[in-house]
């Protein structure tokens, strides 16, 4: 045989071992995918707990116009993309609020810039679930 065909061989079943041994791997992955619905709870009881405990984020950024300490709310003023105007919009903090370039609500103040994720609970308000600010620099 010659040296080239010996190679043509090797190379052939290199690749047939490749092959069986990705499918082996690609059988046992499906297998771990399977769910368990043995257990006594429905899977659409799940899902419905689930969705109700996920808050959709969203985020704005604007223009500090008012802080109020006592009622822990922040009013900014923001552009509003879809109607090309200028908002203001209330958001509230609560235990869980994060707090990036400073450490509380008292470092803020009117004319900073904020970026704040936020989501609405079922009463209708903003809660802030992490907000960052950029100080107002006056030379």
């Amino acid at each position: 045989m010659s040296r080239a065909h010996v190679l043509k061989s090797a190379i052939l079943l290199l690749s047939i071992l490749f092959f069986i041994s990705n499918f082996t791997c690609a059988q046992e992955s499906n297998q771990d995918l399977e769910i368990d619905i043995s257990s006594e709870e429905s899977p659409d009881v799940v899902l419905e707990e689930e969705a109700s405990s996920l808050k959709e984020i969203k985020w704005v950024w604007g223009e500090v116009i008012g802080v109020d300490s006592l009622k822990e709310e922040l009013s900014i003023r923001y552009l509003d993309y879809d109607s090309d105007a200028e908002k203001d919009r209330v958001f509230i903090f609560d235990k869980d609020s994060k707090f990036e370039n400073i450490t509380s609500l008292e470092n803020i103040e009117a004319g900073d810039s904020a970026g704040i994720d936020y989501y609405i609970d079922e009463t209708g308000k903003n809660i802030i679930k992490s907000i960052s600010i950029e100080k107002l620099n006056i030379p």
